[in-house]
């Protein structure tokens, strides 16, 4: 390790909760730098270019997007969701996609497979929020950022990275135990931001997410 500090004039964190850990790994602090990740210009794009639908939908659902594997705490989510009167949308593929859409697929619980890049921006832009429930150390999750910069509010668990990203904005909201999900998903469905605050948080996170912010241009 010694040799790899000697050598390198920076290490680059994607966010605070790496750089502690590397503090704690006996990195020296004047060595880490904390940069979150960005949006590929492509994606941010896409994301300014694709009409917004919640302006004409008065569905009251929100979205998971993302691996379905053990460790992204989607098994809690579900349970939850089962007991809730809103429209859950799971995107995305994993080891544990087929044995969950056996057990939990529903009128309120939708599983629409993996999904392109184009799709994804439209349900993020469409839902009332996205969820996040991993039990890992999520380090700087882009699942996160691509929701905020579709002016989409992010329900997560506090964990790793994790907060880092939601103290982003106050719309978004946290949680420590799976059975603080029901209440905050009811609250920030009930409780929807106006259009005003989405396109505010839509246009902080395009700018503070962006590739110039992480080159310093």
């Amino acid at each position: 390790k010694s040799k790899l500090v000697d050598c390198t004039d920076a290490f680059v964190c994607p966010s605070d909760f790496m750089r502690k850990m590397m503090l704690k790994g006996g990195f020296p602090n004047e060595k880490l730098c904390v940069i979150n990740n960005f949006l590929p210009q492509e994606k941010a794009s896409l994301i300014g270019k694709t009409i917004s639908e919640s302006e004409i939908s008065t569905e009251k659902a929100y979205a998971y997007v993302g691996r379905l594997s053990e460790e992204k705490g989607i098994r809690s989510l579900l349970h939850v969701a089962k007991q809730l009167p809103y429209t859950l949308y799971i995107a995305g593929a994993g080891p544990l996609e087929v044995s969950l859409r056996n057990e939990f697929s529903s009128d309120k619980i939708r599983f629409c497979g993996q999904l392109s890049n184009k799709e994804v921006v439209q349900l993020m832009k469409r839902v009332r929020l996205t969820i996040l429930p991993s039990i890992c150390h999520d380090n700087c999750p882009l699942g996160v950022i691509e929701s905020m910069a579709c002016g989409t509010p992010v329900l997560g668990r506090r964990v790793g990275g994790v907060p880092d990203l939601l103290a982003f904005s106050p719309l978004n909201r946290m949680f420590d135990i799976d059975s603080e999900m029901s209440l905050l998903i009811h609250e920030m469905i009930e409780n929807y931001p106006s259009v005003d605050e989405r396109n505010a948080l839509s246009s902080m996170a395009l700018s503070h997410f962006s590739v110039d912010k992480y080159l310093g241009t």
